[in-house]
């Protein structure tokens, strides 16, 4: 291929039974896992269009997937050819008429100045109100549907260099019921008290419009249980206490939920069991036109050194507005901006730092880059980035979070100066593993580098009824390597990555069950070593007592040792009867 193309790889299959996804990668073969380009179902035409923007000089390699295939499949043809510009599908391809509704289109040759209309059979036109463009092959159009007319819609294009085209009967309205949002918590169905874990706050728009990202509550409702928008903590374990986030979108616009859009957030908790079970409550924002209690707030946001404080909060109130649906509204468009940065941010905290925008009180420096394996330079996606600041012992340490997004970018904004560890959850270690940053400093580009190797996963089940066992601790042990735990999921699973060649033992060990361990698991480069699973027992309890052979009286503080079958060692300590358990 050459450099500098847009290379429009077409599937044509004319059975349309048959499902495809087209991935393609260059200089590596993808899977559906791995890539870095694709295209899922048939576009506008009818054919699978992948289209490959500014191509490098090189081999590009093209996996045809089937999804869904006839009895008899037949024959098909994969062409590829070079275009200027070209319109290859639209999501959605249809919406209600009882608001906006922010369109996606993939192609090639889009530029700032592509112009997007739907036009009615009549000929009446209706143009996108905005239009965000993404790069050269994706744009995002908004268009306002509010009481246009039922019926199918033309697309038109106009390409700055190449004129204007029309795609006929590309766009559907349908009677509207607007924007409808869902939202939902889960929890492991089995949970330890003291054990950290995770929760999944998931949203979706269900409804046929646009609607602005939503502004979601967490709350805990006893003070045993503690919750936190970062892996480890730290919790806030006082009732009533809460996280709050924005739904915000990765498919698009990040402050826009479009129909059908949808996002998971993780949510991180531990309870000390005190009151024997762990609840929370979901809260939504159900009164947009609210007025907000601005005085409470800056009570609660109002920075130590308040020189200049208050002619800012003011500029900062106005340009809000007075209604809870106003402050939702700026922080999607605060996230929105994020989005535009390449970063995807949730935490309402730092979407409200940022949106005050006042550089002198709050912190100013920036840090963006991209995670990536330190072998093929693979961006790593979803992965959280922590950034730790050193403090003293007697002090709790400030974090700060960021979600790289699906090509691996993450962005830390509104950063004090300073020097901050870095750390990649998940992986053992991080290259570099501490940034420095000056007053104002804006550094980009920064790679941050954790390890290719290979990787060990499994499900842990009980062996009486086999059921998946969720928040059984997992320990990952070698010669070469640092010990490692996790804990298994909702489902029993369990996944280590980035491991060194070399041999590993594993156990697996829950309360109330006997401890179960493999050794001799050989890893090699790259390897992923999948069904090593777990069969737990309910654990046996073996009981006695130590005396002195000569005397027969009881030995306090004795250590009574015994080795199970598979190696492992349990150990107890003599009471004061020398009774042991």
């Amino acid at each position: 291929v050459d450099a500098g193309q847009n290379l429009l790889c077409r599937l044509a299959d004319n059975n349309v039974a048959n499902v495809y996804h087209i991935f393609a990668s260059y200089e590596y073969q993808p899977t559906p896992a791995h890539f870095d380009v694709v295209q899922r179902g048939p576009g506008y035409s009818g054919e699978y269009d992948l289209v490959i923007p500014d191509t490098r000089a090189g081999d590009y390699y093209i996996l045809v997937f089937a999804t869904d295939l006839a009895s008899d499949p037949g024959a098909y043809e994969l062409e590829l050819t070079y275009v200027d510009h070209h319109f290859a599908a639209l999501s959605p391809v249809e919406a209600g008429n009882k608001g906006p509704v922010t369109l996606s289109l993939s192609g090639a040759g889009f530029t700032a100045g592509t112009g997007v209309r739907l036009l009615a059979g009549d000929g009446t036109p209706y143009a996108a109100q905005s239009v965000r463009l993404v790069n050269s092959s994706n744009l995002h159009a908004t268009i306002d549907l509010q009481g246009v007319v039922v019926g199918m819609y033309d697309l038109e294009l106009s390409w700055p260099s190449a004129g204007v085209e029309t795609f006929e009967d590309a766009f559907q309205v349908t009677r509207g019921i607007g924007g409808r949002l869902e939202v939902a918590l889960s929890l492991p169905g089995t949970i330890v008290w003291y054990r950290p874990y995770t929760m999944t706050l998931s949203y979706r728009n269900t409804g046929d419009s646009d609607m602005v990202a939503p502004i979601i509550k967490v709350v805990t409702l006893h003070d045993d249980s503690g919750i936190s928008l970062t892996p480890g903590g730290p919790y806030q374990y006082v009732a009533g206490d809460s996280v709050q986030v924005l739904g915000v979108a990765s498919d698009g616009p990040a402050g826009v939920l479009r129909p059908g859009g949808s996002g998971q957030i993780p949510i991180y908790y531990r309870s000390n069991g005190a009151h024997g079970r762990v609840e929370f409550n979901l809260e939504t924002l159900r009164d947009p036109d609210a007025a907000v209690d601005w005085d409470a707030v800056e009570q609660e946001v109002r920075p130590p050194d308040g020189v200049g404080w208050a002619s800012a909060w003011q500029a900062y109130t106005r340009s809000v507005g007075p209604t809870w649906g106003d402050y939702q509204a700026s922080l999607a468009a605060v996230a929105t901006e994020f989005w535009q940065e390449g970063a995807l941010v949730y935490d309402v905290e730092q979407l409200f730092a940022r949106s005050l925008n006042i550089v002198r009180f709050r912190a100013s420096a920036e840090l963006r880059g991209t995670v990536v394996d330190n072998q093929s330079g693979h961006p790593q996606a979803n992965v959280v980035v922590l950034l730790t600041e050193p403090v003293d012992a007697s002090q709790e340490p400030e974090v700060a979070k960021a979600l790289s997004d699906s090509e691996g970018r993450y962005q830390f904004s509104h950063l004090p100066p300073g020097t901050y560890d870095v750390e990649v959850v998940g992986y053992p270690s991080v290259s570099p593993a501490q940034v420095m940053l000056g007053e104002n400093e804006i550094l980009s580009d920064v790679l941050l580098r954790v390890p290719y190797g290979g990787a060990m996963e499994g499900i842990v089940r009980d062996n009486a009824g086999k059921q998946p066992m969720a928040g059984v601790a997992v320990m990952l042990r070698s010669d070469q390597a640092k010990a490692r735990m996790t804990l298994t999921d909702d489902a029993g699973k369990y996944r280590f990555a980035a491991l060194e060649a070399g041999l590993y033992s594993i156990q697996a060990a829950s309360p109330s069950f006997a401890t179960r361990r493999y050794t001799g698991l050989q890893i090699w480069p790259g390897q992923v070593m999948r069904e090593v699973d777990f069969l737990l027992d309910e654990g046996k309890t073996v009981t006695g007592g130590v005396s002195d052979a000569q005397s027969a009286s009881t030995i306090e503080g004795a250590i009574v040792a015994a080795e199970s079958a598979d190696g492992l060692t349990f150990t107890a300590r003599t009471s004061s009867t020398g009774a042991y358990i």
